[in-house]
């Protein structure tokens, strides 16, 4: 009997504890959210530097033009694929070999929109800013998009910090602006949830 009390006041503690983390976290993600909406997001480009360099120096010269139009065309697609679908807050770009700069808040010379176009540094004021990308999670491994700080560190849950690239048991692969969409969406329902 009395090691049944015990198991018990455990158990106890144990759900009462994690519930309590839970609701900690929770405004934590509120908070998130709306810092996000009156912020921008900066997505980080990739070019494929290493690959193409390697290549040109094996004398393979076609297929680093082809691995350049390819890259070229994979941002090419992300960039369209926010402006046309996301509307929750600004969404900037950045090339990879930038990150450095970035994440140290040097945005002005290496920030611009979807038209290629430099965005003057009154627009980039804001802080938090936040950083995403094309990527693998972290710790689950999930590929898709993923929503980091301004020092490229990604957020945690409860926080949607990503969308998914493969839907229905990894079966289907959304495009590009579809998953912009899906989160785009996503992100709205989150903030309606935490308006008040």
């Amino acid at each position: 009997m009395h090691r049944l009390t015990i198991f018990l006041f455990t158990a106890l503690l144990f759900f009462s504890g994690n519930g309590y983390a839970q609701d900690k976290q929770e405004p934590e993600a509120g908070d998130i959210i709306r810092q996000l909406k009156e912020s921008f997001i900066l997505v980080r480009l990739q070019t494929s530097e290493r690959k193409i360099n390697m290549l040109k120096e094996r004398g393979m010269e076609k297929e680093a033009e082809e691995a350049v139009n390819q890259q070229h065309q994979e941002n090419k697609e992300i960039m369209l694929s926010f402006e046309e679908t996301f509307d929750f807050c600004p969404v900037y770009f950045f090339y990879a070999a930038n990150s450095e700069a970035i994440r140290e808040g040097q945005l002005e010379g290496n920030v611009f929109n979807s038209r290629q176009e430099l965005i003057e540094g009154s627009k980039l004021n804001t802080r938090p800013f936040f950083t995403a990308e094309f990527a693998e999670t972290e710790k689950l491994g999930i590929s898709g998009f993923i929503l980091m700080d301004q020092f490229m560190v990604p957020l945690e849950p409860p926080f949607p910090y990503f969308e998914r690239k493969y839907i229905f048991f990894s079966l289907i692969e959304q495009s590009k602006a579809r998953i912009s969409e899906r989160y785009n969406a996503r992100l709205k329902a989150f903030y309606e949830k935490h308006l008040n």
